[in-house]
């Protein structure tokens, strides 16, 4: 996936939003980029653990005032009701208005109260989430939660068919690198069945082909990189990205303040160019690579972005 592209993800640091850059130089079609999937995940007292959204039917929301964050909903126990229904945000469900507001808090997010007077027994996956939270984290219901949007699952990436192949003669694809299984959303479920199904008929499919032409199958005449960047220019530009990604691309996406991220990304991409240095070290060389790929992917999925002007499934126009 390309989680790895904003500031607040759900993501292991792995996930870095490169495998699709690379396979669009390779020939590839990439499609629906701009369905990202955005979970409220905890910012405080902990940061960077998702929020069992099974909780929202018990949950009050309250801004830094400690006034109720859905006060201006028409009907805020319907909308929380609803937004217990499903883990990322959708913006077809009237479950949006939680979300929304969410984004709107900003960075420090709303700050999360419990209701639960009179509920008795929990619903088990409700109980096993408060126990791990406390076991594990040392995090109590009664601790001053706070919870804003995060980036996590993408429903876009390598476009492929029913054999997993990508147009690209012996390059196969499957799991969260491809898009166009979920469409525009996956409210439930796990993307898991993606990488399992597609995994399986990407090797076979990738075995037919070798054994069809094996003298070919691993010949590959790639030209490598000459060009790198130091670790710590590479990091700071990497910030940068991401804190343009999350500023101007999570659940808020206006003509704005989309077309000021590519501004921004553009800029990026010159100073990358500019420090970049001949017969760099290895490490170099892979962190100038993966740079590029990063700001290359994150320059697509804006523009797809700003090409859907209606709100629909994971992807919402504030405009």
């Amino acid at each position: 996936g390309y989680g790895g592209l904003f500031e607040r993800r759900l993501t292991a640091d792995d996930v870095q939003g490169t495998a699709q850059a690379l396979a669009l130089r390779s020939g590839c079609t990439l499609v629906n980029l701009e369905f990202m999937q955005m979970m409220p995940g905890l910012v405080r007292p902990k940061s960077g653990i998702v929020f069992n959204e099974k909780t929202f039917r018990f949950a009050q929301l309250l801004d830094a005032e400690g006034r109720d964050a859905l006060r201006e909903v028409e009907n805020a126990r319907f909308a929380l009701e609803a937004r217990s229904g499903h883990g990322p945000f959708t913006a077809r469900l009237a479950s949006r208005d939680v979300d929304l507001a969410l984004a709107n808090a900003g960075p420090s997010g709303l700050n999360v109260r419990y209701r639960l007077d009179g509920v008795s027994p929990l619903p088990e996956f409700v109980r096993t989430y408060f126990d791990w939270l406390e076991r594990d984290r040392d995090i109590r219901i009664d601790d001053e939660l706070a919870i804003a949007p995060y980036a996590h699952a993408a429903n876009g990436g390598i476009l492929i068919d029913e054999h997993a192949a990508t147009g690209v003669d012996g390059l196969y694809a499957c799991g969260e690198a491809t898009g166009g299984m979920h469409g525009a959303d996956r409210i439930g479920g796990l993307s898991s069945a993606n990488g399992i199904v597609f995994g399986r008929i990407a090797g076979a499919s990738a075995a037919q082909a070798a054994q069809k032409e094996p003298e070919t199958a691993l010949k590959a005449d790639i030209a490598l990189p000459q060009y790198g960047i130091a670790a710590t220019d590479a990091e700071r530009l990497t910030h940068s990205l991401r804190h343009t990604m999350s500023t101007y691309c999570m659940i808020n996406r206006t003509e704005t303040g989309l077309s000021e991220a590519l501004h921004e990304l553009e800029g990026l991409k010159t100073e990358a160019t500019t420090l970049s240095t001949q017969k760099a070290q290895d490490s170099e060389v892979a962190a100038l690579a993966r740079l590029q790929s990063q700001i290359q992917l994150a320059q697509e999925m804006i523009k797809a972005m700003r090409k859907r002007t209606e709100s629909l499934g994971s992807h919402y126009r504030a405009d």
